[in-house]
């Protein structure tokens, strides 16, 4: 069945190229694969995942070996047959300037949720330092702890003047997408990626 897979996916540069018009146009790829499902007497998802597992085990193949000559290439049965994806990675230099390739570009959903918890671990600390009682001090006097307070409520307001309003849109869209039913949610985020990409290439 990979093979046949393989060609059928090769034939639709929809399916890999994201410079084609429709790369993403979410409910026309969708049909694509259940064309192609249907071709292979399968379901959509699963020649989907099928295809994902393929094009996952490339790119791990490519990054062992960028030539494609070494033997963990070579002993791949589909390596010879998926190597009309290569020109459509991106290379990647790493940090040892040795090239790399993104299988996606899409923000992994994974990086997306520690980035924002991460906001808002910052933004709870400041609220922490605020309640938090001072040490105790032999002349402590009410100027001084009300200058504490202010101090930190100028904080809180720097802080979330830079961070508040986006912070909570992604919040707001986490749990949105958290009430999504788990059998529909692959297809949600894929759409919603697709969206925002697609807001990326109208004003950027």
């Amino acid at each position: 069945m990979e093979d046949s897979l393989i060609k059928l996916v090769k034939s639709r540069e929809v399916l890999y190229n994201k410079a084609h018009q429709r790369y993403f146009d979410a409910k026309y790829k969708n049909a694509i694969w259940r064309e192609i499902g249907d071709t292979l007497n399968r379901s959509r998802d699963e020649v989907k995942k099928r295809w994902k597992h393929l094009r996952g085990t490339f790119v791990k193949k490519m990054k062992i070996s960028p030539t494609g000559s070494s033997p963990e290439c070579q002993s791949w049965p589909y390596f010879e047959s998926m190597l009309f994806l290569k020109a459509f990675l991106r290379p990647r230099r790493t940090q040892c300037s040795e090239i790399s390739f993104d299988a996606d570009t899409l923000i992994s959903p994974v990086k997306y949720e520690e980035e924002i918890l991460e906001k808002n671990d910052s933004v709870s600390s400041i609220y922490a330092e605020m309640i938090a009682p001072p040490p105790p001090k032999k002349k402590s006097t009410m100027s001084t702890t009300l200058a504490a307070i202010e101090n930190a409520a100028l904080a809180i307001k720097e802080k979330v003047q830079t961070e508040d309003n986006d912070s909570i849109i992604y919040k707001t869209i986490g749990v949105l997408m958290g009430e999504i039913p788990a059998h529909n949610r692959d297809a949600a985020r894929e759409e919603l990626f697709n969206f925002v990409f697609e807001l990326k290439r109208k004003y950027s």
